[in-house]
């Protein structure tokens, strides 16, 4: 059993064993993607655990029964969909990110990449899912530990550690300040940083 901290839509959700709890409103009353991705017209805390829900259902998001590779790209513009395609293309060699179950890895599989990003938004915090670790390893991602913990700055260091170069990073919105201390780690460890920001929902 689990428990998992996120943000969708800027409202604060927790999904505990499976079960969605919205815990705030959402912080925008609209958005355009949602709308053409979702047709929501307007947001509340039931379309937000409707749409929640909805990925857990296909993809199996925060169980152990997650989705762990995946070429359908929902957007062209997307943070995981931009990052895929660099991997594919060799633009870079692998990325960081986050995912439920798992925190913060190393991926360099666009199809695994694409699977973990897709429908990702605003993971604050995760407890390990012991199928999810599993089924990461086995497709090549580096974990940077087994408690599910949130560090790119970490991650970026054990992508350098491990070989990588060119290597891309995703930073959540309210940890942007990270940037700073990656643009200083990446001159250290003689690897590339291309860091994107994600989930800037709300940030001044």
């Amino acid at each position: 059993m689990s428990e998992h901290l996120l943000e969708m839509a800027g409202a604060r959700v927790r999904v505990r064993d499976g079960e969605v709890e919205v815990l705030t409103e959402p912080a925008i009353r609209s958005c355009p993607l949602r709308r053409d991705l979702y047709g929501i017209d307007k947001e509340s805390k039931e379309t937000v655990k409707k749409v929640l829900e909805e990925h857990m259902a296909e993809l199996g998001m925060y169980g152990p029964r997650r989705v762990l590779e995946l070429e359908n790209k929902p957007v062209s513009f997307g943070a995981s969909e931009i990052l895929s395609d660099a991997l594919a293309e060799g633009l870079v060699d692998a990325a960081v990110l986050v995912c439920e179950g798992a925190g913060t890895v190393v991926v360099a599989k666009p199809e695994v990449l694409q699977a973990i990003g897709a429908h990702m938004t605003g993971l604050v915090r995760t407890e390990p899912i012991e199928e999810i670790q599993a089924g990461l390893e086995d497709r090549g991602c580096i974990l940077i530990d087994r408690r599910g913990r949130v560090d790119q700055i970490q991650g970026f260091e054990r992508a350098a550690e491990a070989g990588y170069r060119k290597i891309a990073v995703t930073v959540a919105g309210h940890r942007a300040d990270e940037a700073i201390e990656l643009r200083k780690r990446k001159r250290a460890m003689g690897a590339g940083a291309a860091i994107l920001a994600v989930h800037t929902t709300g940030i001044s």
